[in-house]
């Protein structure tokens, strides 16, 4: 199965992007992964829980805005599903004459921004807020408050869940590859493939985009902070948030107080460099991320113009006594008995090659992906307005208003078929299978027809087991037509419908097929059903094998389709007829034409349709584990080999009438735009007497 979108990143911005992508687009097949085995467990899941109100942040930037939209919408958001959350208040205090300036600058900063209820304080005015905190002049901001963001991350989870979304975990992402239009993510637990990936990978941005063939720059750098918590018996000591005027050189906001929705008082944090990306004490090391950090020209740039300010905040990172001088500042009684060692968090910060750290959302595009390559605090606060603002992009670079709303596959195929998918494999099925959304097929061939097994030869294979919940539609029987047993010609026609509506199967489900592991049968079924105009079809990888060896259940017989007589033709640009091969063959059409064959099959020829390429089945249509498409390098080989031109209508004719499908499904994967299948094949075409040529050699793809 292939993805419309795959969002990577389980934290509140990914997972809200999920979201986002399926209130937007309800009919999108879309994907989470995260390579934890929860959600939010890094950023999303070590924060200080405060909600921001856009004061910090310059006019104009997409920071600005998207925090003072993002916090709207999270209010909504958790009045509307029952999640808790506080709004306390904050104060921003200076406490000598050297911030003022900088304080009245933040303050017309916040009003340009559009924050509601900011308040100018002078010293006196400051108890009336916090009785225990001092200075010379405050900003208040009543719109800031508290939550805990872990809520809304299983909030987000469970909505996108519910609207249809695939969520994995424990899915690192190790490989991120593209061709014919789809993105194959590679991962221990296997593959994901998907036509668009979106990625918000936060501690991981820039590994993640390099996977992907992005820039190396910026660079992540990995900041840790840590925290004390208020004794519970000094908690009285702060009403809300209680927070320094920031210095402009950064985009840390400095050690302040915050009481979180639970009533508890966190004190911090500091901002350290962290020895791992996902290091949350001074012990965790992790030499391959330092050495990337160390070795990065912007942290080189950062350190040799502030090297002074970040010794002082590792001298405050292990000596609790300086940590705390700084927080007395604010609340002179506070003492060093009255704190308690805290959490640790650690931020990924942009780094820009000449030491700049980033203060704005970065992002970078590609064909068919774009990622996130910085999300600066508030991410947490600004999750859904950032979400938005990615969907938004995506419907852009993606095209996402085109699609066709469906349960299984959004992208219209019935209008494009340069990028359809072919497989499902089986973790999909085995997750799947109960839906009542998936109808299975079991698409293998019977050597008498029907489906009683008793009754004809051969049948053991399907003694043997079936699918649970899988009806059974014999080529004899179903896909050939019985009008034509020398052509073995498929027949897709008004009664293949009925076929299909008979056993319930209609446009809004997702069509499984498979057969004994060798493509060929499961593939006629796919091209049938796209004939007919059900295009969301697809093979089981591997087939009844794979499902075997992966531990699915069997059973020991399945219902059939009905008798089908075959009579009206469909969707003529999916079909070759006769007379086009044989304007192909006489040079008087310029689409081309090729022959596959499985090697016995064609050693038995001595005769070949003219001007055809030919082409070793057995190699186009196999993977060495059976039941695939061969490797797409391989294809890509034979196809060059054979010179074909993927601009050009192809025409695919086969021996038996089977193995074109398999053909069709394999030019559709690399990049063929229109394909179609003489299912009359070279058995008719001898049968009518039609020209033919000295048999040349067929091309074997593995020597191409």
């Amino acid at each position: 199965m292939v993805y419309d979108v795959v969002v990577v990143g389980g934290g509140l911005i990914g997972l809200a992007t999920t979201v986002e992508l399926l209130r937007s687009h309800p009919g999108l097949h879309v994907a989470n992964i995260e390579k934890e085995g929860s959600h939010g467990t890094h950023q999303s899941g070590h924060n200080s829980g405060v909600i921001h109100s856009g004061i910090y942040y310059r006019p104009g930037t997409l920071r600005a805005r998207l925090c003072v939209e993002g916090r709207a919408a999270l209010l909504r958001y958790c009045e509307e599903r029952g999640i808790a959350y506080r709004l306390t208040g904050k104060l921003i205090v200076a406490v000598d004459e050297a911030e003022l300036p900088r304080l009245r600058a933040l303050y017309e900063r916040g009003r340009a921004n559009g924050v509601e209820g900011l308040q100018w304080l002078e010293a006196a005015a400051i108890a009336e807020h916090e009785p225990h905190c001092t200075g010379r002049a405050a900003i208040w901001s009543g719109g800031t408050g508290s939550i805990d963001f872990a809520d809304v991350v299983r909030s987000f989870a469970l909505e996108a869940r519910a609207r249809g979304a695939d969520l994995f975990l424990s899915r690192k992402v190790t490989g991120i590859r593209r061709y014919g239009g789809v993105t194959t993510l590679d991962s221990p637990l296997g593959i994901l493939r998907t036509r668009a990936i979106i990625t918000c990978a936060g501690l991981q941005a820039d590994a993640l985009a390099r996977k992907a063939g992005g820039s190396r720059e910026p660079e992540i750098v990995p900041f840790r902070g840590d925290y004390l918590t208020l004794a519970p018996e000094r908690a009285d000591l702060v009403r809300g948030h209680i927070y320094p005027v920031p210095d402009p050189a950064f985009p840390f906001l400095g050690v302040h107080f915050t009481r979180r929705v639970d009533g508890s008082v966190w004190l911090g944090p500091n901002a350290v460099l962290a020895f791992a990306r996902e290091g949350y004490c001074i012990t965790d090391v992790s030499l391959a991320d330092l050495w990337h950090t160390v070795s990065s020209r912007g942290f080189r740039m950062l350190a040799r113009r502030h090297w002074k300010t970040g010794l002082d905040e590792l001298v405050r990172d292990v000596a609790r006594s300086q940590f705390v001088a700084a927080l007395r500042r604010y609340i002179p009684e506070l003492r060093d008995g009255d704190c308690r060692p805290g959490p640790s968090g650690v931020r990924a910060q942009a780094i820009a090659p000449d030491g700049t750290l980033l203060d704005d959302l970065v992002l970078e595009a590609a064909e068919g992906a774009f990622h996130l390559r910085n999300a600066a605090s508030p991410g947490a606060t600004s999750c859904l307005g950032i979400a938005r603002h990615l969907v938004g992009v995506a419907e852009r670079a993606f095209e996402l208003k085109a699609h066709i709303p469906k349960l299984h596959a959004a992208l219209d195929r019935r209008r494009s078929f340069t990028h359809m998918e072919t497989f499902v494999e089986v973790p999909w099925l085995l997750a799947h299978q109960n839906d009542s959304r998936v109808r299975i097929i079991d698409a293998r061939s019977a050597p008498h027809g029907g489906h009683d097994s008793s009754a004809k030869s051969g049948g053991e294979q399907y003694a043997a087991g079936h699918i649970p919940g899988a009806v059974h539609l014999d080529y004899a029987d179903h896909l050939a037509d019985p009008a034509t047993p020398h052509a073995v010609r498929a027949a897709p026609a008004e009664r293949f419908a009925q076929m299909l509506s008979e056993h319930g199967i209609g446009d809004e489900h997702t069509i499984v097929a498979y057969d004994d592991g060798t493509v060929p049968y499961a593939a006629r079924l796919v091209w049938m059903c796209r004939y007919y105009g059900h295009d969301d079809v697809h093979v089981l990888a591997g087939g009844l094998p794979a499902w075997r060896a992966s531990g699915g259940a069997t059973t020991a017989d399945v219902p059939s389709f009905p008798q089908a007589t075959f009579t009206t033709r469909t969707r003529p640009h999916l079909r070759a007829s006769r007379d086009e091969v044989l304007s192909v063959a006489l040079g008087q059409n310029d689409a081309q034409l090729l022959e596959t064959q499985r090697d016995a099959t064609y050693a038995q020829r001595d005769r070949d349709i003219p001007n055809a390429k030919r082409l070793s089945a057995s190699f186009l249509l196999e993977d060495a584990r059976g039941g695939r498409l061969a490797p797409a390098e391989r294809i890509r080989a034979a196809v060059d080999a054979l010179g074909l031109d993927r601009s050009k209508r192809t025409i695919v004719s086969c021996g038996s009438g089977v193995g074109a499908s398999g053909a069709y499904l394999a030019l559709l994967a690399d990049g063929f735009s229109d394909v179609a299948v003489y299912d009359g094949s070279w058995m008719e075409w001898t049968h009518h007497g039609l020209p033919t040529v000295p048999k040349a050699e067929a091309v074997n793809a593995s020597r191409a």
